[in-house]
C-alpha cells in the first residue's frame, strides 16, 4: 500500500551562513520524525518544501531507522559507528523547482531510491554546499513509501 509520511522544522530566526555538511534544523534539533512505528517498506522518493535560498543548492537527506542524536541547527553533520549502523540510506535531492512563494528539491526521476526500512523512519538533513539560508524558514521533508501490509 502507498503511503505519504511528511515532518516539518523551523530554522532559527538568523541567516548563519551553512558551510558545507552542515545540518538543518531548529535549535535544539536536526531529527525529522517521518514515523514512529509502522510494518515497514520501501522508500520510493523523497522531497523537501521550503523557502531554502538559491535555486542552486543542494541538500541530502540522510534516513536511519533508529533516531541518531539530535544535533543543533548548522552543526557540522556527524553519527557515531552505532549511528552509521542504523542507516537506512542517503538521498540526495538533486532536482530543484521554483514557485513565487517556495521551492521544492526532489529526487531525480531517473534516481531509484529503494530504501528499505522495518519500522520507525527518522531523517536529517544535509547541506551538500556552502549557502545562506533564509531566517525562520521551514522545511517539510515528505517521503512516499511502498509500506508492508
Amino acid at each position: 500500500m502507498f503511503k505519504k509520511y511528511s515532518a516539518s522544522l523551523t530554522r532559527p530566526n538568523n541567516a548563519d551562513a551553512y558551510t558545507a555538511r552542515d545540518t538543518f534544523g531548529t535549535a535544539a534539533t536536526n531529527l525529522f520524525t517521518l514515523c514512529s512505528s509502522s510494518n515497514g517498506g520501501l522508500v520510493k522518493k523523497v522531497r523537501a518544501v521550503g523557502i531554502m535560498p538559491t535555486a542552486t543548492d543542494t541538500f541530502e537527506v540522510w534516513l536511519f531507522g533508529v533516531a541518531p542524536t539530535a544535533q543543533a541547527d548548522n552543526a557540522a553533520f556527524s553519527i557515531t559507528d552505532a549511528e552509521a549502523a542504523n542507516l537506512l540510506g542517503i538521498v540526495p535531492l538533486t532536482v530543484s523547482y521554483t514557485t513565487a512563494l517556495n521551492r521544492v528539491l526532489e529526487t531525480a526521476l531517473t534516481t531509484v531510491v529503494d530504501v528499505v526500512y522495518y519500522g520507525p523512519l527518522y531523517a536529517v538533513l544535509v547541506v551538500v554546499g556552502a549557502t545562506t539560508p533564509v531566517a525562520v524558514d521551514k522545511i517539510t521533508l515528505v517521503v512516499d513509501v511502498l509500506e508492508a501490509e
